[in-house]
């Protein structure tokens, strides 16, 4: 979005060594993201709110450094544009319909499937490349993970950059490859589902669909990396379960049976014990 644009040439032009350009176009993110109108009550919604609130803040005292020539390390501007981005993909993403949502949840998949071709055409770095862009992506889900659930996702996200470190030396079997996708994509997909549960105890039921197509999104594109044929048949009756609860269109507060669900498709994502990295 347009957000995104300006965020992108305030990295361009501080790499080129433009920092005043670089300040304009912080400034102008901010003012976009200023413009918007605030999102609609709830506590989802002021989460996102201040997080937006945070990286005006952010964008404004990098802009001040700019312009007052204090030295700026890229690493500490590359930190202000992501969190930035994240928030405003955040806000974007929470209110997106389905299908406007289903092609960002894909793109993991994507790239994790080109990253798996690239490994058997023994195209190290290449393969390295897709995985860090599918990584990218998992990393702007699961706006509201428990302290238990955001240690895994971190957790998965170490181990799935440790590989693709591993793909650029050449150290990287496929086998390793499924196993270390199949955890990740369990990992998420319980993450969400825990979301779920609790957006749909606070009454947010819009929201809790969202985090259950989200949840099914991850479970059916952890079918993909499993061996086991039993357990490639178990796994994907609880995807197409979750996936169906993700599609009602109807509208209740707390429901016995989707969290009947849930419980049942936290028990199939059990993941096993990882694999020495």
């Amino acid at each position: 979005n347009r957000v995104g644009s300006e965020l992108s040439s305030v990295h361009k032009y501080f790499v080129g060594g433009e920092p005043a350009t670089a300040r304009r176009h912080a400034l102008a993110a901010v003012e976009l993201i200023r413009a918007q109108p605030p999102e609609a009550e709830g506590t989802l919604d002021a989460e996102l709110d201040a997080a937006r609130e945070r990286s005006v803040t952010a964008l404004q005292k990098l802009a001040q450094r700019l312009r007052d020539a204090h030295d700026v390390t890229r690493d500490e501007l590359d930190q202000v544009l992501i969190g930035a981005h994240r928030a405003e993909l955040q806000a974007e993403w929470a209110h997106a319909s389905a299908e406007q949502l289903q092609p960002l949840l894909e793109k993991p998949r994507a790239f994790f499937r080109a990253a798996r071709s690239r490994l058997q055409a023994n195209a190290s770095a290449s393969t390295a490349l897709q995985l860090r862009k599918g990584i990218a992506y998992l990393r702007l889900g699961v706006q509201s993970a428990g302290t238990e659930e955001r240690a895994s996702l971190d957790a998965q996200l170490v181990e799935l950059n440790q590989r693709a470190h591993q793909a650029e030396l050449g150290e990287l079997s496929p086998t390793d490859l499924q196993r270390s996708l199949a955890r990740a994509e369990a990992a998420y997909a319980i993450a969400y589902l825990h979301e779920a549960a609790t957006r749909q105890q606070a009454k947010q039921e819009t929201a809790a669909r969202r985090s259950l197509r989200e949840a099914a999104a991850r479970m059916r594109s952890r079918l993909e990396w499993l061996e086991d044929d039993e357990a490639l048949r178990a796994a994907t009756l609880r995807a197409e379960e979750v996936e169906r609860a993700a599609l009602t269109s109807h509208r209740r507060s707390v429901d016995t049976r989707t969290q009947e669900l849930v419980s049942r498709a936290l028990r199939s994502l059990a993941p096993p014990e990882p694999d020495e990295v």
